[in-house]
């Protein structure tokens, strides 16, 4: 049995002895970003007949000022400089002296680069005159009677290999026991001798599968997405290998460096951040795979021999839970290791830089999706980028965005203290009555936002009454809009800047502008149907949530949990519709059906309600000044908060992301969970009359109640009219709840912890309050003003 391996990167787009030093996800401090600043190829104004041909590898020389891409159709590569200045190109698809065979990358040294393709490492200078071709050591030299691949060309011409076994073979499938590791060889030659010695010993557990052979002559042997077999990096300037060991599981990462000789010089343990895999990704991995397995042999293919691929993929994935911490590793000219992990927020990725050879700070660089990192100097990354027409693009990330090192401290510090000794507290500061209504006081669906600099609280209860009202902060009634303007009451919401304030009726989707000194509405805009939520925006148009599925839909198709943001800017002939993002709504309030929905008898199946009490769906914010939507992402690692802005292009505009205390849930909370839900599913089935039995209902809770490890971090969020974004944690200090307070837009502030009322809704902070709704002792409901104090000094 053989067959091509086939890398799982083609198919989707996205050890040592000495001291070991750890570090957890909060070490990492703040985020770096990167911004498209340097491209080079056709689009920088040279001439390469159209652009680069698939591009293998992407190296900074070892001055940093030349850049070499190998373009493997084609047997070319090509030097430039970082402003896109095409310095020579060299190569071509051949066996002649500096030509290629095949697929081949390249590797920096001192004097230039070496080209390694499937037979010789050729050496070239940094303005790319050939310099000599060094062939492979001969293939007697093996590895149980298996060849081996040539990784590096080391300076005193031995060079660095592993072992080439076929897959069925280090699987087993032949009768053998499988092999579980391989080592990296030496191969050196002395007095016409050749030699190989042992430098490393790798682990190979989980690498591949074979697919197929029930049903195709030859099996196919796939590359495990989610295996947790070592990952190396060749150094042929240190003489050295860098293995990434990744089975420790929960996050963890072992990295060594080891040289020539077997000496491990530099090992460093880390702790990144734990990334569950979902059922949705693996669901989509498991057809990307399935389809990579060609047609038998006769060309045709029907269901059933797609349906036994896939059945046959499904049972081989290994999918570790959680995944690997890292996917692939990278050695940069910067002297550092990259490592790309499966975190992702919204557009971008998680990579971590970590400095061989130290103990310091962790980087973590937020990355495009789609974007190959390659090689990175300190202040840009470079790498490949292919676009919809699946053309490759090199580009130069810069890095902005560098922590401040004390205030990550000071952050660290906040998110690990015991509760109550860094916090601000508050005191009653203002009080206002809502004398109309004396007995009640206001209604339980009030919206309070504060504007004019602090000076003007807004207020509505318009599913009561439809009246929007303009007070003083000591409580005097300056404005009332809406009186008498309205036949029914619904929901109205409130928005509020330094000049007016805006109020939009969620009933007929229409917003009015009023200003503050009392004249009328001075604009209006109705929104077309199909959005949940929506405000406009001081640039035109509106940023909008589009409507989720029907109930029914939801229903019968659980998984449409994304909800699309939306630009919607008005055009001569209509609207024009863009997209900006998409955020998960998943664990969220929704419905499940119980019974058999497919019979076609309406009677066989009932829709009902599901309550979430874990919920960590995508929390969101819009802001109408920047036309942004701002993302509150809770469904990480325990305690993780990731927080962006979208901007309408669609671009991530400002990330951070937050370490709070990571509560567990409570086992009992847990099964009460489950057992709320079975009670709600048992009730419906018995007033439908279906037939479903208890055992199934109890599965369905099971399967559909959301019950996490640690509660989320973030229960409710306020975007407040002083720029900052206050999240409410499920933290408790006595009779107070704890929130978490930054300023949109900053990266390394430490967040502000406040305690604050746990009768007290929050729902706008300005200056030195905050503002929401309080129960009087007698159940009155009132507007409250509470001054923040700092805690002492």
């Amino acid at each position: 049995m053989s067959g091509h391996l086939l890398g799982i990167a083609a198919v989707l787009s996205p050890l040592a002895c000495g001291d070991t030093t750890a570090f957890t996800a909060d070490d990492y401090g703040d985020v770096w970003l990167a911004e498209a600043d340097l491209r080079i190829g056709a689009e920088a104004g040279e001439d390469l007949g159209g652009g680069f041909a698939f591009v293998s590898d992407v190296r900074i020389l070892s001055d940093g000022k030349r850049i070499v891409v190998a373009e493997a159709a084609i047997g070319r590569a090509t030097i430039w400089s970082p402003d896109g200045s095409l310095i020579r190109e060299v190569g071509g698809l051949g066996e002649g002296p500096g030509q290629f065979s095949g697929m081949f990358f390249v590797q920096p040294h001192p004097n230039g680069f070496h080209a390694r393709d499937v037979r010789r490492f050729t050496s070239f200078s940094g303005d790319g005159g050939f310099i000599e071709t060094t062939r492979f050591p001969p293939p007697s030299l093996s590895f149980r009677g298996f060849g081996l691949t040539p990784e590096a060309l080391l300076p005193d011409g031995s060079v660095l290999a592993v072992p080439a076994v076929p897959p069925e073979i280090m699987m087993g499938a032949r009768g053998d026991d499988p092999i579980e590791s391989l080592p990296v060889l030496r191969l050196s030659e002395r007095a016409d001798r050749w030699t190989a010695n042992t430098v490393a010993l790798l682990n190979f557990r989980n690498h591949t599968f074979i697919v197929g052979e029930s049903v195709l002559p030859v099996g196919v042997p796939i590359q495990q997405f989610y295996g947790d077999y070592d990952l190396t990096w060749f150094d042929p300037v240190a003489a050295s290998v860098v293995v990434v060991g990744r089975a420790g599981g929960n996050g963890t990462l072992d990295l060594a460096e080891i040289n020539a000789d077997g000496d491990t010089v530099w090992h460093r343990r880390l702790a990144l951040p734990a990334v569950e895999p979902t059922p949705e990704s693996t669901a989509h991995l498991i057809e990307a795979l399935a389809g990579v397995v060609p047609s038998r042999p006769d060309g045709t293919v029907d269901a059933g021999f797609r349906r036994r691929i896939r059945e046959q993929v499904e049972d081989d994935l290994y999918v570790p839970s959680p995944l690997p911490a890292a996917w692939a590793a990278r050695g940069t000219a910067s002297g550092e290791i990259w490592l790309r992990t499966f975190e992702d927020v919204d557009t971008l990725v998680a990579w971590y830089a970590v400095r061989r050879g130290e103990d310091g700070r962790v980087r973590r660089v937020l990355l495009p999706r789609g974007f190959d990192a390659k090689d990175a100097t300190d202040t840009h990354v470079w790498g490949i980028w292919k676009d919809e027409l699946g053309v490759d693009h090199v580009l130069g990330h810069r890095l902005v965005g560098s922590p401040d090192r004390a205030m990550v401290a000071a952050h660290d510090e906040a998110a690990g203290s015991d509760p109550g000794t860094d916090a601000w507290t508050t005191r009653v500061d203002h009080r206002i009555e809502d004398t109309r209504n004396a007995g009640e006081g206001f209604d339980r669906f009030t919206r309070v936002r504060v504007g004019a600099g602090g000076t003007r609280v807004v207020t509505t209860d318009g599913i009561r009454s439809g009246v929007v009202r303009v007070w003083a902060p000591d409580g005097e009634l300056l404005l009332s809009v809406g009186t008498g303007e309205r036949r029914t009451a619904t929901v109205l919401g409130v928005r509020a800047d330094s000049r007016r304030f805006r109020v939009k009726d969620f009933g007929t989707g229409r917003t009015t502008v009023h200003s503050f000194d009392g004249e009328g509405a001075t604009d209006t805009l109705h929104a077309p149907a199909g959005f949940e939520s929506y405000t406009p925006t001081s640039r035109g148009g509106f940023v909008g949530l589009g409507s989720l599925p029907h109930w029914e839909d939801f229903a019968a198709d659980p998984a449409s949990r994304t909800q699309a943001v939306v630009h919607v800017t008005p055009t001569p002939g209509g609207v024009r519709v863009d997209t900006m993002t998409m955020i998960d709504r998943g664990h969220a309030n929704w419905f499940v059906a119980i019974g058999d929905r497919t019979s076609g008898n309406p009677g066989d199946h009932s829709v009902t309600s599901i309550t979430q009490p874990f919920r960590d769906h995508d929390l969101t914010w819009l802001d109408e000044e920047t036309g942004s939507v701002g993302v509150v992402r809770r469904s990480g690692a325990p305690g993780v908060v990731e927080v962006f802005q979208v901007a309408t292009t669609g671009d991530t505009t400002w990330h951070r992301r937050l370490s709070l205390p990571a509560i567990p849930v409570p086992e009992a909370d847990a099964t009460q969970a489950v057992e709320g839900n079975f009670e709600r599913f048992r009730r419906v089935v018995e007033n439908g009359g279906l037939e479903v039995t208890v055992a199934e209902l109890r599965s369905i809770a099971e399967t559909v109640v959301h019950v996490p490890s640690h509660l989320p971090a973030v229960t409710d969020l306020v975007a407040a009219a002083s720029g900052e974004i206050w999240f409410k944690t499920p933290e408790v200090e006595g009779e107070l709840s704890v929130w978490y307070s930054i300023r949109a837009g900053e990266r390394d502030s430490a967040p502000r912890r406040v305690l604050i009322p746990s009768g007290f809704r929050l729902m706008d902070a300005f200056g030195d309050h905050v503002w929401g709704l309080a129960n009087e002792s007698d159940g009155t409901l009132i507007v409250q003003g509470l001054r923040l104090v700092p805690p002492p000094s």
